[in-house]
């Protein structure tokens, strides 16, 4: 009677096996994606002013591929007095099919710098830089989370941050400045928040030079469905103490 009941327990076992790999696939269901570049440039060179931008760019797809940035680079064509450049850059994907919005990874990297630097005492040069990551998605089962990567600020007007929270509570994380990425932990079912960001705001005037810049890189974000492989193999080791029995 005993046999009997090993090996009916066995094939329960085989067949719970048989199905974990579909119990084990990762889930996200995107909600918002707000991702965007913005910057511009202002120089001003006695009574003259002279603007670029401010330019915006957004994801032409939402959750798709966005690999978009642009230089804003300028002189001021009077006195020549005043000279700077705006450059911001993100590389971001994480949908495999944006018809489908659910995912279980992403990758991104973000950039952000300001060159300013002004010759006389009645010029100026202004630079403003921003891309930012953010995203809400959500999860209808338990989830195990990774990110890795970092965030750099250099020098005066340069600043990060990278955040992540569920929605209505405080941050598991909140990180700024320069700062290295290696972060995990199980998630509840719930909808959640990433927030990335790489700025640069500098402003000069009179005489002088600065170049401060911002990232965030090499993000990579994971998820992961816990697999209860582990309850088949307790469950096996159960039954061969039932045999030697």
């Amino acid at each position: 009677m005993l046999r009997m009941f090993y090996v009916r327990a066995m094939l329960g076992i085989c067949a719970v096996c048989t199905l974990l790999p579909s119990l084990a696939v990762a889930d996200a269901t995107l909600l918002t994606d707000d991702r965007n570049n913005y910057g511009y440039l202002t120089l001003t060179d006695y009574i003259y002013q002279y603007d670029w931008g401010p330019t915006t760019q957004t994801p032409d797809v939402f959750g798709g591929t966005f690999n978009n940035g642009f230089v804003q680079n300028g002189i001021s064509q009077n006195y020549a007095n005043a000279e700077g450049t705006t450059t911001v850059q993100q590389n971001s994907s994480f949908l495999p099919d944006p018809a489908n919005p659910t995912f279980s990874s992403f990758s991104a990297y973000g950039y952000a710098g300001s060159v300013v630097e002004v010759h006389a005492y009645d010029a100026s040069s202004q630079s403003y830089g921003k891309t930012e990551f953010k995203i809400t998605f959500e999860i209808t089962e338990p989830h195990h989370y990774t990110l890795t990567g970092l965030i750099d600020a250099f020098g005066s007007g340069a600043s990060t941050r990278a955040r992540f929270k569920e929605v209505g509570d405080t941050p598991f994380f909140n990180h700024t400045g320069d700062y290295t990425l290696n972060e995990s932990g199980n998630l509840d079912p719930g909808t959640y928040e990433l927030y990335l960001k790489a700025n640069t705001s500098r402003f000069m005037n009179g005489s002088g030079y600065d170049n401060p810049h911002a990232s965030f890189e090499n993000i990579e974000f994971t998820l992961t469905v816990p697999e209860p492989a582990s309850l088949a193999v307790l469950a096996l080791g159960g039954l061969a103490v039932l045999r030697r029995r």
